[in-house]
Formats: structure tokens, sequence, C-alpha cells
């Protein structure tokens, strides 16, 4: 019997080992990505241990004369089976709706030839004020067996807004 215990025991040990590790590499998962000047990382930029079958939503307050960039990245185990939302909170207007990956083009996953280089779709915005993203996520649910877990990132750039119109 005590036998018994200390394999139960061991096996729940390494379980929550393993679940632990999994969830430490959302810490990492955007770790190596390198925002391209002049652009650079904004602290919004978030990550998360999602799970198949599940919506997540993160708020994202813009403010005025700056620029963003907007990119999604998924774990591989999604199988980019996600769709992606963007909606503008003050207006309720639904700013960017596109699936994880799409034949036509319209992905907020999969990269694209752009000339000679693989180019990762980005979504742009220029707030003239300040303003709050809801950003939705709907990650699809399993086709067979149980719900699997990965991370998603949310990678948010910015820089200087560049100046538009007449100057001084």
């Amino acid at each position: 019997m005590k036998i018994v215990k200390k394999i139960k025991l061991t096996l729940v040990l390494l379980f929550s080992l393993s679940l632990a590790s999994h969830a430490q590499d959302c810490a990492d998962f955007l770790l190596y990505r390198k925002a391209v000047p002049p652009y650079s990382l904004n602290s919004l930029t978030k990550t998360a241990n999602c799970t198949q079958g599940k919506t997540y939503k993160l708020l994202l307050p813009l403010s005025a004369g700056k620029d963003y960039k907007i990119l999604f990245y998924a774990a591989p185990v999604f199988d980019h089976k996600i769709d992606f939302k963007i909606i503008d909170k003050s207006t309720g207007k639904v700013l960017i709706d596109r699936p994880g990956e799409s034949i036509d083009g319209e992905s907020a996953l999969r990269e694209s030839l752009v000339g000679d280089k693989m180019v990762k779709p980005y979504f742009e915005f220029h707030p003239l004020t300040t303003m709050k993203l809801e950003v939705i996520i709907d990650v699809n649910e399993a086709t067979e067996g149980a719900p699997l877990s990965g991370c998603i990132g949310v990678y948010i750039l910015d820089k200087l807004a560049d100046k538009k119109g007449f100057s001084k």
C-alpha cells in the first residue's frame, strides 16, 4: 500500500512540475522577438497560457501622439485555429475581426511572402486622442481529445507619431 501511495505522490508531483514549467514558458514566449526601430516594445505586451474552447480578453489603453503596431503569436499546438477581434471600447465598433489563418490572406497569424521576404501580419493604430481597445481572442475548441493549452502573445510596438500637416 505504501508503494502505491509513493507512486501516486510521485506522479502528482511530476504532473505539477510539468504544468508549472509549461506555464513558465509563456513568460519567455516573446523574449526573442525584437522590435525594429523606430518602434520599441510597449509594456502593454502580454502573454498567457490559453486553452482550446475558451475566450480571452485584454484591454489596451492607447495614447495620443504615438503610433502602434499589434502582432499576435500563438503556440503551434493551436494550428492557427484562433479568432482575433479588436473593438474600440468607446464606440463599440469592430476594428479587426480575423482568423488565425486564412487562404485569402486575411489572417492574424499567418506570414505571407512580400517580395522575397516573409512578413508577419500586424495591425496599425494612430490614435488622435487616448482610446481603449479590447482584444478578444477566441481559441477554437479541440476537434478530438482533451483541450490543449499553449501560449498566445499580444505583441505591442509603439513609436512617437510622425508629425503631420504644417509646422511653425
